[in-house]
């Protein structure tokens, strides 16, 4: 996706506060299709008035003509951060595009021990196997 389907998106009232983070072209046009005619109304509104719903309600209603229909919303944060970690985005950046304030929520997403965990046993296993071939 060049830079230029990539959109800076507020959001004001969120956990952490005010957060901007960048959002793709078909979310945005999603997002716009979903727009209340009132700019105060929420865009995932509650069935009850004034009772939010929670996101993963409306996500089914979005993702069930898709392959991600059986995908929870939470799940494809952690795989997100996981695959940024993979290609090796800091700690921090990850933070930032999942809108985390405190690197320690983030480090639960991205698993890094598990990642240095597996890059030393393959550092260990081909160091074994060139032993083994000498």
């Amino acid at each position: 996706m060049a830079s230029a389907d990539v959109i800076r998106f507020s959001l004001k009232d969120t956990k952490e506060g005010l957060s901007v983070r960048p959002v793709g072209l078909p979310a945005l046009e999603l997002l716009e299709q979903r727009r209340p005619d009132e700019a105060s109304s929420p865009t995932f509104p509650g069935t009850i008035e004034g009772k939010p719903v929670g996101f993963p309600k409306h996500w089914r209603k979005i993702a069930e003509l898709t392959p991600l229909a059986d995908v929870a919303p939470h799940v494809l944060r952690h795989s997100y951060a996981r695959l940024a970690n993979d290609l090796g985005f800091t700690g921090a950046t990850v933070a930032a595009l999942l809108g985390h304030a405190q690197g320690s929520v983030t480090t639960r997403y991205i698993h890094e021990m598990d990642t240095a965990i597996i890059k030393h046993w393959t550092r260990s296993r081909d160091t074994c196997r060139a032993y083994s071939m000498a």
